[in-house]
């Protein structure tokens, strides 16, 4: 058995623990157990330690969890199929736990990786009726909250009968409980009753199984049931009865004498005799009564059986009820458990390459996240504790990465994270020929000022982001949003928003005492200072797309609809012959620079071809113009495009200067037409190129090839969007442009006629990018009026229902301009589209702004500081306010802290509570009119609160004689730290039962049940034993008058508050608390029966012993009774040493110093 004798007799000793277990001798089986298990610790012996942590399961009670854990872990260092045992153990063991999630992962990762055919044939079948019984399980708790009583009742019996097949009797015990709960009808009733008394009789709960069994017996008499079944009820009940102690024999044998009166069928006869004839074998009853019960049964025995069992035929009457996961077969949910695996396993291998480099310039997963339009995504990357302030090798971390594609949701949610607003970049940015803006060191907040972002610049300000920080070329974030500015990158509609975040970044520099310049001082950055630029690997390779060709096209397109599409010859000859929309490509939209081999661009074509009347018409240039005659880049791509296909994705681009310039001329108007942007170039107002080393091997002769840079304003909204100089253009152009960009666009109400009031009916269709439909909306509008007008409504109309950045109205598929006449577009078609890009969910104090009847300005800031995940609502009178409802439902996903404090919620509120509270951390609900019943929707389908940590339901009239509601909703808070009870009203019952659930709860820290009138010194010494973490404990006017702790073991209490308490013996009170509880900071005595000797036992107890401790003494009316008494106790025991304070009633302190010298009174507070 062993290689010594230590070894042997350790497993003697786990052997004797088996033993002692079976025999019921639970204190000597533990006795055993740790003996043999210090042993194995001790030597190392792995496989002493599993058969102990086995033996450990039958016996551990409450820890069998904890069991099952240290049992994988002691398996790690054993075979793999004992590895695997253990894990199916631990799976187990959560089932019991109601943690079906959690198992079900368990058992899921056994199968994806083969473990389970490492178990015995038996253990294997068990394992797959294991899996399949929790998803089942999984998949119908998650049909109860939408589910109606009825069924309700019904899937709690399915799940109940699918775990009491598999061996989990109690938990199916609880949910046939919950079945109880649901059956409203007698007959339902009875069957709820009958299954929790078998389980509970299988459980060996037999005085609940009686209890039961009576019920059913009382509400059979109130049906026509016919009388077998009585009688197989009164059978049940005597035979539970005969294993309850508490009935005497005598007691026993009437209940089986009634039965035997009832009894109709040789079987139950027989049934019932032989069970009297066991419980006589157990107890002392007469021989007499023996023999006659064994005769009866001897002539039942020789009688011929009869055709009895129809009565158990109404049993089945009640259809059965069958849902979907009934016709799904075993097979088919292994099918999705291996699926399940399978993305489980995905997500594992993200997990695993946490802030892994995923290119050669050092990004990781977070930087790709940042700046993509997944916020699902970057959540999840966050989730699994990516770094949020990783940096590449540039320098740039995420959160710049979502400031540069102007993501405006990604820097809230990085933000909202904790990502460090102050890191500086390494690197500088280029503009859009290749020059360096900026020497580097680039804040996120510099980045979105360099930007014209206010929405941005805004939310950065609202978290606190530094604008004292200076860069390279110390400018500061107010310097480049001055810059921007200046150049045209804020738009008017948001100047006002502008001008007030300029004014709150000075405020700020003042504070810190930073001069404010005039102008930005002069950059450090060397003439011609050229850096090759790198794109992204990231970044998608595609073709050389020359911004011109786009523009040309655009222009011809929009002159077409207009009625002007033979105007301008020179495009049709320069573009005839050409398939320009297969320059083009959808999928390059996300990137706006590509690195290419120099070639002549289009502009350069056009050099020095003025007189473009001699070319011929559209309709003949294909013919008669050569392509000899092409210059060398446009016979190029004629010769290259001429197979290509003719219809391609339409990827569209600003129109090139010199064309702008035609337009203008040609047209007598100074208006340009809008181009229709793709979301994603629409965002950058000047592309971000960063300064890297050159790491790949690329030619010298590399050049950027961009579009014109265009401004717009912060809202996406793509019709806003003016045309910008390129630096790619020549100087000509670029003159032409900038005279262009001088003339502003004129509002649209200055083109309105005031002499025409015609009406039209314009049908508009609101749909997404991707073509989802959102509403149809019929709307009358003037027939003088512009397309901007039309934008405006759409934007009122879709207002509180959605969130979007870009909109776009279009017809005939052709994007229109703001200052386009609305009589020019339509003719019998009146029907426009409304597109919207970037769409989302609206925000929660976007609805309440919405729907709310009676708009309250706290209630609304509340919703908008909520994106950090914390909502507080205190004593807002919100409870019956559908709106706010709403709102918070929205927010549901994202809330992990509730504060609801003073308000009287509905009965829909607090069902709104129950679907978030598995989410929260925190929950306040103090003085909310909560009651009994309340809880118990609160507790909605009993499954786990695992991430609530703090609990306050204060002030709450929660007294309800007939139920343990209270005490259920606390057990499923395991992990609670912070739970407040205060003047709950509890009943005697209900506290006995909440206080036992507490104790279990091994991670509180502070406990308030205060003014609880049944709280006693029983409890209290209870909870101070049991909950070994607990650092506060306030049990003010509770009905406690002693703590019954022996002194010893030290606790970790630092407050203790005991005040308006008629106590029996608090010098020993004081004695534990300071002796006991090394770290006491505060003991509040106050209004209580303390005399002035507890003053000197403080004194004696605290002369040099850390930490500081206040004693709270006030309103003690024997101990303010003599003054002086503690005057002289002060001063023949007071030390310079002591590290006590007193705190007195006011009064009673004045005269203490009256009468105190002034070297003794700095021990009072």
């Amino acid at each position: 058995m062993g290689e010594d004798s230590r070894s042997r007799k350790a497993r003697l000793q786990q052997v004797l623990s088996q033993i002692c277990d079976k025999m019921n001798l639970q204190n000597l089986s533990l006795r055993y157990h740790n003996a043999a298990m210090a042993y194995a610790t001790r030597a190392g012996d792995h496989d002493l330690q599993y058969r102990c942590l086995l033996s450990k399961m039958n016996f551990s009670g409450d820890q069998r969890l904890k069991t099952a854990i240290e049992l994988v872990h002691v398996a790690a260092n054993l075979d793999q199929q004992a590895s695997f045992e253990a894990k199916f153990i631990l799976a187990q063991e959560k089932i019991r736990a109601k943690d079906f999630v959690g198992a079900k992962w368990d058992l899921i990762s056994m199968l994806a990786s083969k473990g389970h055919e490492k178990l015995d044939a038996e253990e294997q079948r068990s394992f797959y009726q294991t899996l399949i019984t929790v998803y089942k399980t999984i998949e119908r708790l998650r049909m109860l909250p939408n589910a109606d009583e009825r069924l309700k009742m019904k899937i709690n019996e399915k799940v109940a009968d699918s775990l009491y097949e598999t061996g989990f009797c109690e938990i199916s015990l609880e949910y046939y409980k919950q079945m109880l709960t649901y059956a409203w009808q007698t007959e339902d009733k009875i069957k709820a009753l009958v299954s929790v008394a078998e389980t509970a009789k299988e459980l060996d709960r037999y005085e609940e199984a009686f209890n039961c069994f009576t019920e059913v017996e009382n509400l059979e008499n109130t049906l026509n049931i016919c009388s077998a079944k009585k009688a197989d009820t009164s059978l049940c009940i005597a035979n539970v009865a005969a294993n309850i102690h508490s009935f005497t024999p005598k007691e026993v044998l009437e209940f089986f004498r009634k039965s035997e009166c009832l009894a109709i069928y040789n079987h139950q006869k027989k049934t019932l005799y032989e069970n009297m004839v066991a419980y006589m074998d157990k107890n002392d009853v007469g021989e007499d009564l023996r023999v006659e019960i064994e005769a009866k049964l001897v002539c039942l025995s020789n009688d011929p059986e009869d055709d009895d069992r129809k009565s158990e035929s109404d049993e089945g009457n009640d259809e059965n009820f069958v849902d979907e996961w009934d016709d799904l077969s075993d097979t088919q949910i292994l099918a999705r458990c291996h699926e399940e695996a399978n993305r489980h396993s995905m997500e594992e291998r993200i997990r695993s390459e946490k802030d892994k480099k995923i290119n050669l310039y050092g990004e990781t997963r977070m930087h790709e996240a940042a700046r993509g339009s997944d916020t699902h995504y970057l959540k999840m990357l966050i989730d699994m504790g990516y770094n949020i302030n990783a940096r590449d090798e540039g320098g740039w971390t995420p959160l710049h990465e979502a400031v540069g594609a102007l993501k405006f949701e990604n820097v809230r949610i990085l933000v909202g994270h904790g990502a460090n607003l102050d890191l500086r970049s390494n690197e500088g940015t280029l503009s859009a020929d290749g020059e360096r803006t900026d020497s580097g060191g680039l804040t996120p907040l510099m980045e979105a000022c360099d930007r014209g972002a206010t929405a941005i610049v805004d939310l950065l300000l609202g978290f606190g982001a530094n604008v004292a920080i200076k860069n390279c070329d110390d400018w500061t974030a107010l310097d480049f949003f001055r810059n921007a500015m200046k150049m045209g990158m804020v738009e008017d509609d948001v100047m006002e928003e502008a001008k007030r975040l300029i004014s709150i970044m000075e405020t700020r520099l003042i504070e810190v005492n930073i001069a404010i310049n005039a102008e930005p001082p002069p950059k450090k950055l060397k003439l011609n200072d050229k850096t090759k630029p790198k794109i992204h690997s990231s970044a998608a390779s595609g073709k050389i797309l020359d911004p011109n060709v786009s523009n040309l096209q655009e222009y011809r397109k929009t002159m077409n609809v207009v009625g002007r599409g033979t105007t301008h010859d020179r495009i049709n000859v320069l573009l005839n012959g050409l398939d320009t929309d297969d320059l083009f490509d959808e999928d390059e939209e996300d990137e706006i620079w590509h690195t290419r081999h120099s070639s002549p661009t289009l502009d350069d074509a056009l050099i020095g071809v003025d007189d473009f009347t001699g070319f011929p018409s559209p309709h003949r240039a294909s013919s008669s113009f050569s392509t000899s005659s092409l210059p060398p880049l446009l016979n190029k791509q004629r010769i290259a495009r001429t197979e290509s296909a003719k219809k391609a994705p339409q990827v569209t681009k600003n129109f090139s200067t010199d064309f702008c310039d035609e337009l203008s001329h040609r047209s007598g108007s100074t208006l340009l037409p809008e181009p229709f942007v793709t979301p994603e170039l629409g965002q950058n107002k000047r592309s971000r190129l960063r300064v890297k080393r050159n790491i790949e091997e690329d030619s010298d002769d590399d050049i950027v090839i961009s579009c014109p840079v265009v401004r717009k304003t912060q809202a996406g909204n793509i019709s806003n969007i003016e045309l910008q100089p390129s630096k790619c253009c020549s100087m000509g152009n670029a003159g032409v442009f900038s005279n262009l960009q001088e003339s502003k666009t004129p509002s649209s109400s200055s083109f309105v006629s005031s002499s025409i009031k015609n009406q039209i009916f314009i049908k508009i269709i609101m749909m997404k990018d991707d073509g989802a439909h959102l509403k149809t909306k019929g709307m009358p509008f003037a027939s003088s009026c512009f397309i901007g007008d039309i934008r405006k409504r759409c934007k009122e109309e879709l207002k509180g229902d959605v969130e979007y950045t870009s909109m776009i109205i279009c017809h005939d598929d052709c994007e229109l301009s703001d200052d386009t006449p609305i009589e020019l577009v339509l003719a019998d078609d009146k029907t426009l589209k409304c597109i919207i890009s970037g769409w989302a969910k609206p925000s929660a104090a976007q609805i309440y702004a919405k729907r709310t009847k009676r708009l309250m300005a706290n209630v609304l800031h509340a919703f908008v500081e909520s994106t950090s995940g914390s909502l507080d609502l205190r004593e807002m009178n919100i409870g019956q306010d559908d709106a706010v409802c709403s709102a918070v439902e929205v927010l549901q996903s994202n809330l992990l802290e509730l504060y609801l404090d003073g308000n009287s919620l509905s009965t829909s509120f607090i069902d709104l509570v129950s679907k978030i509270l598995r989410h929260l951390t925190l929950l306040n609900l103090p003085c909310c009119a909560l009651k009994s019943k309340h809880l118990r929707e609160l507790i909605g389908d009993y499954s786990v609160c695992d991430a609530l940590t703090k609990l306050d339901l204060s002030y709450n009239n929660l007294s309800d004689n007939g139920s343990d509601h209270l005490a259920t909703f606390i057990s499923l808070c395991p992990n609670l730290i912070d739970l407040k009870l205060v003047s709950c009203n509890i009943s005697r019952s209900a506290t006995n039962c909440l206080i036992l659930q507490i104790k279990k709860i091994i991670s509180l820290e502070l406990l308030d049940l205060s003014f609880n009138s049944e709280i006693n010194s029983n409890h209290a010494s209870e909870i101070i034993q049991a909950c070994k973490s607990l650092k506060y404990l306030d049990l003010s006017c509770t009905a406690v008058s002693k703590i019954d702790i022996l002194p010893g073991e030290e606790k970790k209490l630092e407050v203790l508050k005991l005040p308006l308490n008629s106590l029996h013996n608090p010098d020993y009170i004081i004695q534990w608390s300071l002796t006991c509880c090394p770290n006491m900071l505060l003991l509040d005595l106050s209004a209580t029966t303390v005399v002035p000797s507890v003053v000197e036992l403080c004194l004696k107890i605290k002369a040099n012993k850390m930490p500081f401790t206040t004693v709270f003494l006030a309103d003690c009316s024997l101990l303010e009774a003599n003054p002086e008494e503690i005057v002289d106790i002060l001063k023949a025991a007071l030390i310079t040493s002591s590290t006590v304070r007193f705190q007195f009633s006011n009064k009673f302190r004045r005269k203490i110093e009256e009468l105190l010298p002034d070297s003794y009174k700095f021990c009072l507070k």
